[in-house]
């Protein structure tokens, strides 16, 4: 049985349409959650497009002509890639420059329980303590404001506890790639 790919299509239709990093970023993404949540494309192929989808974001809080500023959805969305970088070993050289960019923003900003994990991340993303800490945080019900936003709310969102995958390591993890999925990373970026 074919799955039809409307989320991806659609992405592709609306990716001809837009022009700065902002909407890119922002309608491209939800497009790939509706297809993740659809199961029209595997967390592998989301991951894929999202490395794309995050030059985008990180042009709109680096280059003053889009002037979003640096948040914490930005440093836990960055983090969250070079965890999937680490998961489905890739090179993760300019996710680390992103991350490296917005940290340096907030670090100083207000406490908040990434601020306290960064470093290990970072360094060793497969390192058990700071995982086991990344899934007690989602696992959570509720959160005190220290941990708001968190990483569960951003991609790969609930349904994908990257920190889990990483502490098991038994999950083999489909990395095929369909057609459609490669039209629009290569769409992607081309537009950059």
């Amino acid at each position: 049985m074919v799955i039809k790919n409307m989320h991806i299509e659609k992405a592709l239709e609306r990716l001809h349409e837009l022009d700065n990093p902002v909407s890119i970023n922002k309608e491209i993404g939800w497009h790939v959650a509706d297809a993740i949540k659809a199961n029209e494309i595997s967390l592998y192929e989301a991951f894929l497009i999202h490395q794309e989808i995050s030059k985008f974001k990180f042009r709109a809080i680096s280059e003053p002509a889009w002037s979003e500023e640096p948040r914490f959805t930005h440093l836990l969305y960055f983090l969250n890639l070079k965890l999937l970088c680490e998961l489905f070993e890739v090179n993760p050289s300019n996710i680390l420059e992103m991350c490296s960019t917005v940290y340096a923003s907030l670090s100083k900003e207000r406490k908040h329980y990434i601020l306290e994990l960064y470093n290990d991340l970072i360094t060793e993303p497969s390192k058990k303590n700071a995982l086991e800490e990344l899934s007690r945080v989602r696992k959570q019900q509720e959160m005190p404001d220290f941990y708001y936003p968190n990483h569960k709310t951003i991609f790969p969102y609930s349904s994908n506890s990257v920190e889990d995958l990483l502490l098991s390591k038994t999950t083999t993890l489909e990395k095929n790639v369909s057609a459609l999925v490669t039209d629009l990373i290569v769409e992607l970026s081309i537009k950059e």
